[in-house]
């Protein structure tokens, strides 16, 4: 094995085959998706994976294509200027591969780091320099998985009694949060939340020397640290962007590269991550509520296409699920503290809970509470738009892969009450099941733990960065299984909560 796998990928070492091979049934049985792409792709490379997602793909209606590319470069350039969203939208029109795994958050979560790895992968084969991700906005800033209100990082404090695993699962429990938005606000939503300003600044300065004085930081990485978040979080760039979304945007496309040794970082594709809610928003008021003869039109204005959607879409994750009170009707609303808030679908409107929200079912009343913040779109709508009408090909996590092949199921189902056919069969052989989450190609040694997947700030601060051609050369020698496998804990505590994971680390 050579040095550079040791240090770099996730080698296929099996503790216990028997043991392994009954802790991924019950995750199989409630993912058969999962299960399938295991089966057909697990022993074959992450590089080979990867690549499947260059397959020529036919599905793409060119005038839908430049009806939603010209709003997404419109809102693009405001963020990152006109030559990077020209060459993004030139890229989409020639590949319009997108992922849509990640939540709209700092790229520093360990889960967010790998997927938008393996993207890079995939984007590096094709010869090209972005890697584009339509990003969930509609989670709190609070929300374990990506943690927008802040940084994270392993902690380096040295627990002497603990002999550290070599490889940890995924989730690991000693990562230091350095966060930069207070308590009062970490339930409010990403999406439409205020900008980070110089207060915000000082609070994760005080983060960094608080943990430092700690010992979770080491004084040599807390003055690394110090140094970047001053030239990065207060570029007159990132101060000058209207919301902390469009800040997102910003900071990682700036973030991402120097994940990579410097002398490479020019070779690593561009992280470009927009918001998914505010495009479909965008679209919908400027396009699809003034087109009675559009799909999308019929589906929210026309009492036959809301009662076949309330049918198809029961219990599809991202849509709702009226038997176990979850989810939210086409949208979700947004209360005066900026919280998320359930929609509930009425003979003559969308409500809220408690009636604060109240919007009548026509295209003008919907138009005006999307412009106001009041409104965005759930994840089923903005499913149902960018991978069915505009027909991209969204590569995700590994709950994407059951919620979008259910998805598209359930959209067919709709489109041919309405007597859309044709459009219903055109999709019927669009991909569902491209898979960027849940894999395992990045590891980082941090002494108190052993071989954990790293955040972000990890990387930002190892002596060992890596270039994209040493990730290659990983993924071409590492299977999907074993990429897979230090998922296997986060994947398992998702689908079987009842009972505990028996195991610590891989040997």
């Amino acid at each position: 094995m050579s040095p550079l796998l040791a240090e770099n990928s996730v080698q296929n070492s099996d503790p216990s085959p028997v043991l392994l091979d009954s802790l991924w049934q019950p995750i199989w049985s409630k993912n058969p998706v999962l299960k399938e792409l295991m089966g057909g792709w697990g022993e074959k490379t992450v590089y080979d994976y990867t690549a499947s997602f260059l397959t020529p793909y036919d599905g793409v209606v060119k005038e839908r294509q430049e009806e939603w590319l010209a709003v997404f470069v419109e809102l693009l350039e405001v963020r990152l200027g006109k030559d990077v969203a020209q060459a993004v939208a030139q890229q989409l029109r020639t590949l319009p591969l997108v992922s849509t795994a990640d939540h709209h958050a700092p790229l520093d979560e360990a889960y967010w780091v790998n997927t938008n790895l393996l993207h890079s992968l995939a984007q590096e084969q094709a010869g090209n320099k972005y890697c584009v991700a339509l990003s969930f906005a509609s989670i709190s800033l609070n929300t374990a998985l990506g943690y927008p209100r802040g940084l994270l990082m392993h902690d380096e404090k040295k627990n002497d009694s603990e002999e550290a695993p070599r490889y940890r699962f995924y989730p690991d429990d000693k990562t230091l949060k350095l966060s930069y938005f207070g308590d009062k606000e970490k339930m409010s939503t990403v999406y439409g939340f205020r900008p980070f300003g110089v207060q915000e600044f000082e609070r994760l300065l005080a983060a960094i020397q608080l943990k430092t004085k700690e010992g979770g930081i080491s004084p040599e990485h807390a003055a690394q640290l110090t140094t970047w978040c001053e030239t990065l979080f207060l570029d007159p760039e990132l101060l000058s962007q209207k919301d902390y979304a469009s800040q997102i945007t910003v900071l990682n496309y700036k973030l991402w590269p120097q994940f990579f040794a410097p002398a490479t970082q020019s070779e690593v594709p561009r992280v470009v991550h927009l918001e998914i809610e505010t495009l479909v928003g965008e679209l919908l008021k400027r396009v699809h509520f003034k087109n009675p003869g559009s799909p999308i039109y019929k589906l929210l204005f026309n009492p036959e296409g809301r009662a076949a959607f309330v049918e198809a879409f029961e219990g599809i994750h991202g849509a709702f699920c009226a038997h176990e009170n979850d989810g939210t009707y086409f949208f979700w609303g947004l209360d005066d503290k900026g919280h998320r808030v359930r929609l509930f679908l009425k003979e003559d409107c969308l409500h809220s809970e408690n009636k604060d929200i109240c919007i009548s079912l026509t295209p003008e009343a919907f138009s005006e509470a999307l412009s106001s913040g009041k409104i965005f779109p759930s994840m089923a709508l903005c499913y149902v738009m960018m991978a069915f009408y505009y027909r991209l090909r969204c590569i995700g996590g590994s709950s994407q892969i059951k919620d979008l092949a259910e998805t598209k199921n359930a959209w067919m189902k709709v489109l041919k009450v309405l007597s859309f056919d044709e459009e219903a069969e055109a999709i019927s052989g669009l991909p569902t099941e491209d898979l960027v989450g849940s894999m395992a190609l990045s590891t980082i040694h941090i002494p108190s733990r052993g071989r954990v997947l790293p955040t972000g700030i990890d990387l930002l601060l190892s002596s060992q960065k890596k270039s994209i051609e040493d990730y290659k050369k990983c993924a071409q020698n590492t299977t999907l299984n074993a990429a897979l496998s230090l998922y296997l804990k986060d994947l398992y505590n998702d689908y079987c909560r009842e009972v505990p994971f028996p195991l610590q680390d891989l040997d």
